[in-house]
């Protein structure tokens, strides 16, 4: 991404653009994972 030079908008997209990566990690976890541990933590 392209710094925008306000530090919060920046910090702000960053974070949203991890989250939701993180998010679709979670699902793939999910619908392939096989450790149950790993199932809960994808869960929550």
């Amino acid at each position: 991404m392209k710094m925008a030079g306000n530090f919060d908008k920046d910090f702000a997209v960053m974070m949203k653009d991890h989250h939701l990566g993180v998010i679709a990690k979670a699902l793939t976890g999910l619908k392939s994972g096989k450790e149950k541990k790993l199932q809960q933590m994808a869960q929550k």
